[in-house]
């Protein structure tokens, strides 16, 4: 009675102990695939971004440095305080994304620095305006690190425009929460070329 026509079939198997294992073991690859991303400020748009993460196939990670910004927070197994976040930069998953949205200018400018110096991220976004970025260029020229028009700032404008932003957090999380699927798929895509022309 489907109007698209469609139909469903269902079976059951028996869940032994081959068929767990081989599930299992299904389920860890399935993990290990999804990309990474690693959310660099634990305030109201780094919880709004983890928030909106945690439905998608991706694997996120929520980093501050403040231990009292997870307070009941419900996904805190996906969190770490460290007083050291570049650190999680140098030993985060080839091809990840970096979302850098920190309390202070001069770490994001740091962090978006160590990402950059990575050279293998799929998606850099940091939380600022056109005169932060302008900052962060010249900062970044002084350091003699390249790649900064590879930085979306600010996050999600790439997908709304410019002009008369929505600045609640919840609002800059659904952008930025597409810039990356789209920033993963466009990867894919340019991948599933270069296999092809080999």
């Amino acid at each position: 009675g489907q109007c698209c026509g469609g139909r469903v079939l269902l079976s059951f198997d028996k869940l032994d102990l081959k068929l767990r294992e081989e599930l299992a073991m299904s389920n860890a690859k399935f993990q290990q695939a999804l990309t990474n991303v690693y959310i660099f400020g634990a305030g109201h748009v780094g919880k709004a971004l983890a928030k909106q993460l945690h439905y998608l196939p991706l694997r996120f990670h929520l980093i501050d440095s403040r231990p009292e910004m997870f307070n009941n927070f419900e996904f805190s197994e996906n969190c770490a305080i460290t007083a050291i976040p570049e650190a999680k930069i140098r030993d985060g998953v080839p091809g990840s994304a970096y979302v850098i949205l920190t309390h202070d200018h001069a770490l994001d400018f740091l962090l978006v620095k160590e990402v950059l110096m990575r050279n293998d991220s799929i998606y850099i976004g940091m939380i600022g305006s056109k005169t932060k970025k302008s900052v962060l260029k010249n900062w970044l020229q002084k350091e003699d690190v390249s790649g900064v028009e590879r930085v979306v700032t600010p996050i999600g404008s790439s997908l709304r425009g410019s002009s008369g932003l929505d600045k609640r957090p919840d609002v800059i999380a659904v952008f930025v929460a597409a810039e990356i699927l789209a920033a993963i798929q466009s990867n894919k895509t340019l991948n599933s070329f270069a296999g092809n022309s080999i």
